[in-house]
């Protein structure tokens, strides 16, 4: 089962965040900056060490300054990830792997699309 929040020392308090909310998080020096659907959130730590925290199978780093939400991307285009208003670089290095996580998510949809018209037949 998949951990559905994450606590956070963040601005002198402890904060809760629910993972689905998180759209992309972006590092800067020693900061990173957690975009979420309705805040975002300033932490002093690393994208390393920050991406060790999310579920793998949610999250891809595409950049050496970004990490991106799977389930938040509405478009890819010319080494750019679309986030709703937000336009992320894909670094050269990285788009092999960002599309292969890609690849993994639209497999595993058409698993589950295939296993439920499997059962709506029976």
């Amino acid at each position: 089962m998949l951990q559905e929040h994450i606590f956070f020392n963040a601005e002198k308090h402890l904060a809760r965040i629910r993972i689905a909310d998180i759209m992309f998080v972006e590092s800067k020096h020693r900061h990173v900056h957690i975009f979420c659907t309705d805040n975002v959130w300033d932490l002093r730590m690393s994208l390393d060490q920050l991406q060790t925290k999310l579920p793998s199978s949610m999250f891809v780093r595409i950049h050496r300054s970004y990490l991106v939400a799977l389930q938040h991307i509405t478009f890819y285009m010319d080494s750019v990830v679309h986030l709703g208003d937000f336009e992320l670089p894909v670094q050269h290095g990285k788009v092999n792997e960002f599309k292969d996580a890609i690849d993994i998510i639209n497999r595993e949809r058409r698993n589950r699309s295939k296993l439920l018209s499997k059962y709506k037949k029976l």
